[in-house]
């Protein structure tokens, strides 16, 4: 097998298209890490073991970064044909599979679908575990010595040839590929070397020989030592060229500072005379600054001194004027909660009244509409019983014809393999026929026939025809003896096969209970008819009980408790001296009557319930009322002596209203002086240095 071609699109990273034609011989692919040269071959192996349609978490890996469809096409020679296979993993939907055949001695063959994955399995030489890209050892042939995955190239070689038997099956694929030079003789001695050579390195269980003197651990030895080696050398010349660096910038550094040193002096001079005058000026700013925010707070708490007495004259005046008021309209409301309170009481005997005759129309109602229900249940348990003995009937028609249909063998099944067996045992008989020796005679004079069926004389111009299925010799006359051997070397071969297939025959037919094969497409005819009678008893099940027997009878159980519960309700309803319960023809003109009735009392006690809520909500109202008018009368008193208090104590802590006030223009004055003092030092102080305001 050699692959001639192939090409790939939106495959993993792949955005592709990517063709590549491969030559005659050994072809390799290089190229720096992550550039898709593993995607590459994963690509070629999806293509030729992968199924197109599926899900699988293969299927999902080759899915491409962005959206997109993956396709591979590769092109392949063997045993003188060429194959084209070509797959679109598009998932459930859109997924295809293209095998297609050139041939010289066929011509062209072009296969889709299941046919072409199927097709292309048995050209490879891989087993049904194929499908999902990933190949059981049993159904690998010789694929793990063609192909090693990426990260298994150290796997034990060993894994895929343990047994005798597997190097012996290696040894055919080799030779049948390649003749006796891989194959035969030369493959055992070719495998006997490479065990030998295999057993330097691992052990017969096919772990890694673990002397000081073996190969491997050598060079694990000496890779590791180099490893560490190459590793040390590489953070020693990191270190190396981090301090050169650092020494490279701290020169350039010194230079630079070296050179800006005289006059960085100077100017550090300057600056020093500079600040010293700055914070001079500063210095006095500050003390300014604490005179004035003292200054400002004396003033500021006195002004809040002021504002706190202004507002407890206003709001003592208020409270003074607003009190009587509140007075007398707390006592205008309690008079219109007495009135109020006087006309309660009839109107709730009134309520009380309406809602007796309302519950005892309400009592009529529920009592009829019980009775209603339970005549309703009634009949809908006569109907559900109807029902379920008709359901029952259906059932036992239809177990008696499953038990009929279990009798009777065999089914289609079982027909289709007897006449399958018939139509072999025919074939064989007819090859048997076929394969006699046939010997026509024809008398030119009289003479004596000899054979295995007798003697008999035979007149001139008379013929005779010999069929012979069993070797025999036939004399003729005393002239010569003909010896006929029918069928050659295969007729005991036929024979056999013959009456093996009468004798598989006539066991299945036994198996079966049958003696014929007509008798037993009597019995398939009779199984089927059953069948036909099942499915009426059925159909006639589902259409009496759609939701099955069990339902039909839960139903029914609830009918029953529904029928209780209506005569408990009515009973519930019903009282000593009540009117006997009407039929049903009279029913609904009593219930219509009866539910008016209730009606007109539902009206009549709503009339008279709403006046009583209208009533009790202006009562309730009236009662707030007066409940906020004494609270407003009380906290307007207390209001008026608190504040009578504090304008007392406040006179007591800061003297009378003009002294207050004279001392509050002294404090502003003061303030208006520190402010422009301050102002005039900030002025001097950014004429010194702009930047030092």
């Amino acid at each position: 097998m050699r692959i001639l071609s192939v090409e790939v699109e939106q495959y993993k990273g792949v955005a592709g298209p990517l063709t590549l034609t491969f030559a005659a011989g050994l072809n390799v692919i290089y190229g720096p890490n992550e550039i898709g040269k593993s995607t590459l071959l994963a690509a070629i192996w999806d293509a030729l073991t992968l199924t197109a349609r599926g899900e699988t978490a293969r299927h999902r890996a080759i899915k491409p970064h962005g959206d997109g469809r993956p396709r591979v096409k590769v092109v392949f020679v063997r045993g003188g044909v060429t194959y084209t296979v070509e797959k679109l993993f598009a998932g459930a939907a859109a997924s295809k599979s293209a095998l297609r055949v050139s041939s010289p001695k066929d011509g062209v063959v072009e296969l889709a679908g299941t046919e072409a994955e199927e097709r292309l399995r048995g050209v490879l030489g891989v087993g049904e575990t194929a499908r999902s890209g990933e190949l059981k050892p049993e159904d690998q042939g010789v694929w793990p010595l063609v192909r090693v995955m990426q990260g298994e190239s150290g796997r034990s070689p060993n894994e895929d040839v343990k047994t005798e038997a597997a190097r012996a099956s290696l040894g055919e694929r080799l030779a049948s590929m390649s003749g006796a030079v891989l194959g035969g003789e030369g493959a055992e001695e070719l495998l006997q070397k490479v065990r030998t050579e295999y057993l330097r390195h691992y052990t017969e269980g096919g772990q890694l020989v673990k002397r000081a003197d073996a190969p491997m651990v050598k060079a694990t030895s000496a890779a590791a030592a180099a490893k560490a080696e190459r590793d040390r050398l590489r953070d020693q010349l990191k270190e190396h060229d981090a301090a050169v660096d650092r020494h490279a910038r701290l020169e350039q550094d010194l230079d630079r500072l070296r050179r800006e040193q005289p006059r960085l002096d100077e100017r550090h001079r300057a600056a020093q005379s500079e600040v010293m005058r700055i914070q001079k000026l500063k210095d006095g700013l500050g003390e300014l600054d604490a005179r004035r925010g003292q200054v400002e707070a004396e003033a500021q708490l006195l002004a809040s001194t002021q504002r706190q007495r202004e507002a407890l004259l206003a709001e003592s005046a208020e409270a003074e004027s607003a009190a009587p008021a509140l007075t007398q309209r707390h006592a205008q409301a309690q008079e219109d909660v007495a009135r109020a309170e006087a006309r309660l009481p009839p109107q709730r005997a009134e309520v009380q009244s309406r809602r007796v005759a309302f519950e005892r129309a309400g009592r009529l109602c529920r009592r009829l509409r019980a009775h209603r229900e339970t005549l309703d249940a009634a009949e809908a348990q006569r109907v559900d019983q109807e029902r379920l003995r008709r359901a029952l009937a259906a059932k036992e028609q239809r177990v008696a014809s499953e038990a009929e249909q279990r009798a009777l063998r065999p089914d289609d099944a079982g027909l289709s393999r007897l006449e399958a067996l018939q139509a072999d045992a025919l074939k064989h008989t007819s090859r048997l026929e076929g394969a006699a020796a046939t010997l026509v005679l024809t008398a030119l004079r009289p003479f004596t026939l000899i054979d295995e069926r007798g003697e008999r004389t035979m007149s001139a111009g008379e013929s005779a025809t010999i069929h012979a299925v069993e070797p025999e010799t036939i004399t003729v006359g005393d002239v010569v003896a003909l010896g006929l051997r029918p069928g050659g070397a295969d007729l005991h071969k036929l024979r056999e096969a013959a009456h093996d297939a009468k004798h598989t025959l006539r066991a299945a037919l036994q198996a079966e209970g049958h003696k014929t094969i007509e008798e037993a497409r009597e019995a398939a005819q009779r199984r089927r008819e059953i069948e036909a009678r099942l499915t009426e008893a059925q159909a006639k099940l589902r259409e009496i009980a759609p939701k099955g027997l069990p339902a039909l009878e839960e139903e029914l159980n609830q009918r029953d408790a529904a029928a209780r519960r209506a005569q408990q309700a009515r009973d519930a309803c019903s009282e000593p001296g009540d009117p006997p319960l009407p039929e049903r023809s009279e029913l609904g003109a009593r219930l219509n009557e009866a539910e008016q009735h209730e009606r007109d009392a539902q009206l009549a006690l709503d009339e008279v319930r709403d006046a009583l809520v209208r009533e009790e909500a202006n009562l309730k109202g009236l009662l707030t009322d007066a409940t906020q008018s004494a609270k407003a009368s009380a906290e307007a008193s207390a209001r008026v002596e608190r504040l009578r208090l504090q304008l007392a104590a406040h006179r007591a802590e800061h003297g009378v209203d003009s002294a207050l006030s004279a001392k509050l223009e002294q404090k502003l004055s003061a303030e208006q002086r520190a402010v422009a003092e301050h102002q005039k030092l900030v002025r001097a102080l950014a004429e010194l240095h702009p930047r030092a305001g």
